[in-house]
């Protein structure tokens, strides 16, 4: 039993040597832009993350939501209107 146990784990650890071999790898020269210039890949969307910032006394604060009662002191925002 304990030899049929050792062997299904040897010839499954043979097995997940040859997954190492991939075709897009860096070694091979293949970068993200390459990739996507000649395979039928498609760019990843770029979303960028929501920031509003605000005017303060020393450096401006900037947060992921608009806050409430501060559209005075907004100096620039990065995604949906926030008013």
């Amino acid at each position: 039993m304990r030899i049929a146990v050792l062997s299904i784990v040897a010839l499954s650890a043979l097995a997940l040597v040859g997954c190492e071999d991939l075709p897009f790898r860096v070694e091979h020269g293949w970068t993200e832009e390459r990739a996507l210039r000649y395979t039928w890949l498609t760019p990843r969307p770029e979303v960028p993350e929501p920031a509003y910032c605000y005017r303060t006394l020393a450096q401006q604060d900037c947060y992921t939501r608009p806050q409430p009662r501060q559209a005075t002191r907004l100096v620039g925002y990065i995604g949906p209107e926030p008013f």
